[in-house]
């Protein structure tokens, strides 16, 4: 309480202190009475000692209450700061998520796409089609793939050519 400076409360503290010095003052006084003077003279004293006992208990059971109030607003303090904590982490993760997704779909686009439009071409060249051109876009090896393949189309477009020479007469 010195460090939160609450003095309500430290003097609180300091009056349950009296209430237990004044509880042991009686219990001991009583109990020395009925050693000393008998029964009867003790049950006397005890009159003193219940009042004590009374008071310590009324100010220990408040002294209790107060601090099981702060404990359970403390809690719910904590509890409304690991939801935020849990929202904040589920977000992020959702967000990592989402992000992961998108670069995943990024590269796989920018790996496939070279090698659908190079299969394009094959198919259009299969089908004789030798009037076309694979663009080299890439210096991987997609960008390998369609060079080889620039290779294949131009070679076949040769032999196309030649075929066509001899096809005329033009040997």
């Amino acid at each position: 309480y010195k460090r939160e400076g609450d003095t309500k409360s430290l003097k609180e503290m300091e009056d349950l202190e009296g209430a237990f010095g004044r509880y042991y003052r009686d219990g001991k006084q009583m109990a020395g009475v009925y050693l000393t003077e008998g029964t009867d003279a003790g049950n006397k004293i005890m009159e003193t000692f219940d009042r004590s006992a009374e008071e310590m208990t009324a100010m220990t059971s408040a002294f209790q209450k107060q601090q099981v109030d702060e404990a359970m607003t403390n809690a719910g303090i904590v509890l409304r700061s690991v939801g935020a904590i849990r929202t904040t982490l589920l977000l992020s993760c959702g967000v990592m998520i989402m992000l992961s997704a998108l670069i995943a779909f990024s590269v796989t686009r920018s790996i496939t796409r070279p090698m659908r439009e190079v299969v394009a071409v094959a198919e259009r060249l299969a089908q004789g089609n030798t009037e076309q051109m694979v663009e080299v876009t890439r210096r991987d090896e997609a960008g390998q793939l369609q060079a080889a393949f620039r290779e294949v189309v131009l070679s076949q477009k040769e032999r196309a050519q030649v075929a066509d020479q001899i096809a005329a007469g033009d040997l």
